[in-house]
């Protein structure tokens, strides 16, 4: 999902792919109406 969002150019600035510090690998889009969306997907340990 990050790949195809990141090709069309529409993740967040500043909050592309990243592990967290809580066990999550996060990143952050804005839809048309201008919400911020997070998507995660645990990290397995």
């Amino acid at each position: 999902m990050y790949s195809d969002y990141n090709k069309k150019g529409i993740v967040y600035k500043n909050a592309h792919l990243m592990d967290k510090p809580w066990g999550m690998s996060e990143f952050y889009v804005v839809d048309l109406d201008g919400n911020l969306l997070k998507f995660g997907q645990r990290i397995d340990t």
